[in-house]
């Protein structure tokens, strides 16, 4: 969709996004030539969603959780590292 306007128009529109290619989009955005800025945008768009899916799917996981526990770890390890150095440097600061 292309909305050219010299005034100020609000424009209201539906989209159906496909969940595979959001990934795709966050995925590419997290390639190694792709600027800091669009890296950034992936993390919070990529937090934010899993902060709305949340633990009940894995909650509902019978089989096989440590497994899957351990694997979603490892892939936010270095997430979690800099969030808590960062907030250990907070709490020294204050």
């Amino acid at each position: 969709m292309k909305v050219t306007a010299w005034k100020t128009v609000e424009v209201e529109c539906e989209v159906d996004v496909c969940l595979d290619d959001v990934i795709a989009t966050l995925n590419e955005m997290a390639e190694p030539a792709t600027s800091h800025r669009e890296k950034l945008r992936a993390i919070d768009g990529a937090s934010t969603v899993l902060q709305k899916i949340g633990a009940g799917p894995l909650e509902k996981l019978v089989n096989s959780t440590g497994t899957t526990a351990a694997a979603l770890l490892e892939r936010l390890r270095p997430i979690v590292e800099w969030c808590e150095k960062q907030k250990k440097g907070v709490s020294r600061d204050s």
